[in-house]
């Protein structure tokens, strides 16, 4: 199983409007990071070429939350990882696989 951080999943004025609804049941809270992480099943392991590719097709959007994501990082108190059900396979994996192959 390979994993591939992606993209910030907020964008500024998304991460501003929950601080503020956030701050409201904790004042601790003082920053919040959401991010992209890929989950790929493969088979045999991949050659330069293939992770190449693998890469090229799950580099999109912004990068405009990097420094808050790493920022956050060495101060993060709780992390979530929010992922389907065990066993489900959504349409949007079923097409990211026809198009990975």
């Amino acid at each position: 199983m390979l994993k591939i951080t992606g993209t910030s999943a907020l964008s500024n004025y998304r991460i501003k409007k929950l601080l503020i609804e956030l701050h409201k049941i904790d004042v601790n809270i003082t920053a919040l990071s959401a991010r992209f992480i890929h989950f790929i099943a493969v088979e045999n392991n991949l050659d330069s070429h293939q992770t190449d590719v693998l890469n090229q097709l799950l580099t999109y959007g912004s990068n405009q939350n990097e420094s808050a994501h790493e920022q956050l990082s060495s101060h993060s108190i709780e992390t979530l990882l929010v992922v389907p059900r065990s066993g489900t396979i959504s349409p949007w994996s079923s097409k990211a696989t026809e198009i990975a192959q």
